[in-house]
């Protein structure tokens, strides 16, 4: 409560900021104050702290709170302190009256942009939340403050308790910042550089400045050391692999001693998406009998390099796994004498041609999966040997996912005559930039085009709904329609209209459908994608979250009929793993049959799966394969013996390691 605002501070904070009417304040603020969890707050905030600074915590518990400080309402609604003054002056706590407005005006210009910030004090906390909520989960917020009481109070507030646990929110006391940055990096060599110094205007820009100043000649001083650690495991790890020449993978393969065979996937710097993508992956090898381990910068203390270095070199694997990337895409060296496999989700020819060769950012022994023979010949064309290059189709984990016996609770939980699994995107124009009226307009009436017409909708038809869309009098240049419109309908929109068209229309007939989102067990996924169904006109039909793993494999089996929408009449793993599960799958039609990846030539229309095109063609077929059921059992059997017998991670991973040891025989 200490500091005081800056001059502009004062100056927007002048005037009365009401946002409700009159007569309803008084209530509001009374059952607020009254309810409002204080203790508890302090009390799961400073367990969390005495995790990671049991000093610290014990410090915040017996900070004392003066009397003249009272909780209270801002003009914003949010609860918080303010501080009566001895000439009977009031003093807002973080020097804000509106802390929840100001705070979400502060952080809209902030890009977190995949680094560990630093901000000069707590404040009220609302600043620090909004940081935190816009931060992925292996980033961190360094808080620099002076007053123990600022910290207490702010604990009484807001929950930090995740972050605090997690290792995102890491809070020094006092002004010896180098000292405290220097101990603090020595014990905890997995965070990444602290990169940025967030200028809040609470402060004036001489005391910003200073601040900036002493954080970042700190921090240059700290590269000295990271780096020195960092070429030091380097030369540890090229010695360990210098005695695990490559003939031993040869030999490992061809022996199939695979417990003597290693296998890690490594994620690519910050990207925690790419352990998810490549877990089938690792799941085949596992069940393939090799000794599987992960690697993902899922926490801050886990994002630098120095612990991917560390796991490299415990582990020291025959074959890493990468995804999206190429050996020579990492900020660290892949060791020499191992095999690196790329897994491609696609292939870009654009991309391709604009950066350095792929044949030159590979090794000899180097293999990249892919999902398509289209994306095959992509590769070959751009001088890839076509011995380096595997297809391999998408796979369902048929140890997970399979038939099991439910129980009554979860059959009446799960079950239902139609179920609908899907994540879903806003719908709001805003959060992709589109603002202006024309490109409102645009937007609602391509909307249209889709809804009239949906049968007819395809993933590559988004340019051509445009140009239908133009033609109603908006007017925008190519250049607007590339820009703001085509991604965003191709792979947003366009599956989001459909999606609800569908479900609304097997609503109106009465049909028992349940919607499901899926969410994840994984600690990466803490804080998930929010899912938009609230904006959708079948919200009151979303059932709820299902986790990946059990819980989905219990949703496969309970529901009668499963609806799978894909704009692009392509399979996802989802698919597959409900096939595999057991599940009867209804399948929006598409006329692109002959992509490699596409449903067609996955399983045969009419016996292994059932398409539909039109609401009414989906409503026919629903209430057909309800009152069929031996039909409907008698096609979900066709298309899980097909996963077993094709399409299952086991067996991709026997087919890649085949092709490993087909490709070190060339060349050694």
């Amino acid at each position: 409560m200490t500091r005081s605002a800056t001059p502009s501070q004062q100056a927007s904070e002048s005037s009365e900021v009401t946002f409700m009417p009159a007569d309803k304040i008084d209530a509001y603020k009374t059952n607020l104050l009254n309810t409002w969890p204080l203790e508890q707050l302090l009390a799961v905030n400073l367990q969390a702290l005495s995790q990671k600074n049991p000093l610290l915590a014990d410090q915040i518990q017996k900070t004392p709170v003066p009397d003249s400080i009272e909780l209270t309402v801002a003009n914003d609604g949010q609860i918080t302190f303010i501080q009566k003054l001895p000439d009977n002056r009031i003093q807002w706590f973080g020097s804000s009256s509106i802390p929840g407005v100001f705070a979400e005006q502060n952080i809209e210009r902030i890009d977190v942009d995949q680094i560990n910030l630093a901000l000069n004090g707590i404040w009220q906390g609302a600043d620090v939340m909004a940081i935190l909520k816009k931060m992925n989960p292996n980033q961190a917020l360094f808080i620099f403050e002076r007053d123990l009481l600022n910290l207490r109070l702010a604990f009484c507030l807001y929950d930090f308790s995740l972050h605090l646990v997690n290792g995102n929110l890491v809070i020094f006391v006092g002004e010896d910042y180098e000292k405290q940055l220097i101990e603090f990096y020595d014990e905890n060599s997995g965070y990444t550089i602290l990169e940025r110094v967030v200028s809040l205007p609470y402060c004036e820009d001489k005391e910003n400045q200073i601040f900036s100043l002493q954080i970042t000649t700190v921090m240059q001083n700290q590269l000295q050391a990271i780096f020195k650690k960092i070429a030091s495991l380097g030369k540890e790890l090229s010695e360990a692999y210098e005695q695990r020449p490559l003939i031993q993978c040869l030999e490992t393969l061809k022996s199939q001693n695979w417990d003597e065979c290693g296998i890690l996937n490594v994620a690519r710097f910050y990207n925690e998406h790419e352990y998810f993508l490549s877990l089938h992956l690792l799941t085949g090898m596992m069940q393939q009998g090799l000794v599987v381990d992960q690697m993902v910068c899922d926490q801050p203390g886990k994002a630098s390099v120095i612990p991917q270095l560390e796991k490299l070199l415990s582990n020291l694997p025959q074959m890493v796994i990468l995804k999206e990337n190429y050996r020579k895409d990492f900020s660290y060296a892949i060791p020499e004498n191992v095999v690196c496999l790329t897994c491609l989700d696609y292939v870009d020819e654009q991309v391709l041609e604009n950066q350095e060769p792929v044949s030159q950012r590979i090794k000899p022994q180097d293999m990249l999966i892919v999902t398509s023979q289209e994306d095959k010949e992509t590769l070959v064309k751009f001088d890839v040997p076509d011995e380096q290059v595997l297809n391999v189709k998408i796979t369902a984990n048929t140890e997970l996912y399979q038939p099991v016996e439910l129980e009554t609770n979860d059959l009446k939980y799960y079950g239902s005559d139609v179920a609908l699994v899907s994540d879903r995107f806003s719908s709001d124009p805003e959060d992709y930039g589109i603002r202006l009226p024309t490109h409102q307009k645009l937007l609602d009436v391509v909307i249209h085009e889709i809804c009239d017409a949906s049968e007819k909708y395809e993933y590559e038809k988004a340019r051509l709904f445009l140009k239908r869309a133009q033609r109603c009098g908006v007017q925008l240049k190519e250049k607007d329609i590339e820009e703001h419109f085509v991604k965003l309908v191709r792979e947003f929109y366009g599956e989001i209209i459909l999606r609800d068209l569908y479900a609304a229309s097997l609503i109106q007939k009465e049909i028992d459908l349940k919607i499901w989102y899926t969410e994840s067990v994984h600690p990466l996924m803490a804080n998930p994608n929010t899912n938009f169904w609230h904006q959708s006109n079948v919200n009151d039909f979303v059932a709820g979250g299902v986790s990946e793993g059990e819980a989905l494999n219990k949703l496969y089996n309970a529901a009668k009929i499963y609806l799978y929408i894909n704009s692009q009449g392509l399979v996802n793993k989802r698919l597959i793993d409900g096939i595999a599960a057991g599940a009867f799958f209804l399948v929006k039609a598409h006329s692109k049959s002959d992509h490699s990846n596409s449903l067609m030539n996955y399983f045969k229309p009419g016996k292994e799966i059932i398409v539909f095109d039109t609401i009414e063609d989906l409503q026919r077929k629903v209430k057909y394969y309800l009152k069929h059921e031996d039909e409907r059992i008698k096609i979900a059997q066709a298309a899980r013996l097909k996963v077993l017998e094709n399409y299952s991670a086991k067996n991709s991973a026997g087919i890649i390691l085949d092709g490993v040891e087909k490709r070190l025989s060339q060349i050694l």
